[in-house]
């Protein structure tokens, strides 16, 4: 993974030389990493079924959830939204197919009428995930009202957003995602993409792998860091 993060950019090569330099990669890059099944070792995505990915998924949403609010309150954001990330990356298929329900749903997703819905929407259902860390109707109303805030005023009238399903998708390509998983605990405005296993143990040219990364890469240098945040809920900024 280190080898493919440097040779793309994603990881400065002046400054980060492989895992150890793991810890300082949000600092220097504005990168972090988490795990969907985190505290459960191993590197071969095949010896964890759906029954794990089930059990992981609370978990891991409450995760990115947590974050997301830890950084909006640092720049003042009163609806717990406005720090989330601006993109989040699964190094291989199985780990974002696995957040689906068993099952086709499809293909299509729940197309909601106005973004500011399916905003809402998508807080609603993290906040009622099992271990989610919104704890009170009232919390629960604000990261909705900054959901929706967002879709609404937050984002261009003509910006795709995506939409929410709880089905697995019929096929998952790498790049970026247009249908997320019911639940999903992010704003529809934080990107979500799919890119090759950096095991070597897959089978694919190094053009096959490389190529989705690049591209990460690419849309990441239009990224400025330090990230200049926006705050679309009228708080008041950090002090």
């Amino acid at each position: 993974m280190w080898r493919i993060l440097r040779d793309t950019g994603i990881a400065p090569a002046a400054s980060i030389r492989g895992a150890e330099g793991d810890g300082r990669m949000p600092e220097v890059a504005g990168v972090g990493f988490t795990d969907v099944g985190s505290g459960s070792p191993g590197t071969d995505s095949s010896q964890f079924g759906a029954a794990h990915f089930t059990a992981w998924r609370p978990g891991f949403f409450s995760r990115l959830e947590a974050q997301t609010r830890r950084a909006s309150a640092a720049i003042g954001c009163t609806c717990g939204c406005c720090g989330a990330p601006a993109v989040v990356a699964f190094s291989g298929k199985k780990q974002f197919q696995e957040l689906f329900a068993a099952g086709n749903g499809g293909g299509r997703g729940r197309q909601k009428k106005a973004a500011g819905v399916a905003a809402a929407g998508a807080a609603a259902v993290a906040a009622a995930a099992e271990g989610s860390p919104v704890s009170s109707p009232e919390q629960a109303a604000a990261a909705a009202a900054g959901r929706a805030a967002e879709a609404a005023c937050g984002t261009e009238a003509a910006e795709r957003l995506p939409v929410l399903q709880a089905g697995r998708p019929a096929s998952i390509a790498t790049g970026r995602q247009w249908v997320l998983p019911e639940g999903w605990p992010l704003p529809l405005s934080t990107e979500v993409w799919v890119m090759t296993s950096t095991s070597g143990a897959a089978p694919m040219t190094r053009q096959q792998r490389y190529a989705p990364w690049q591209a990460l890469a690419e849309r990441l240098a239009r990224e400025p860091w330090p990230r200049q945040c926006q705050l679309r809920c009228g708080g008041t900024g950090a002090s």
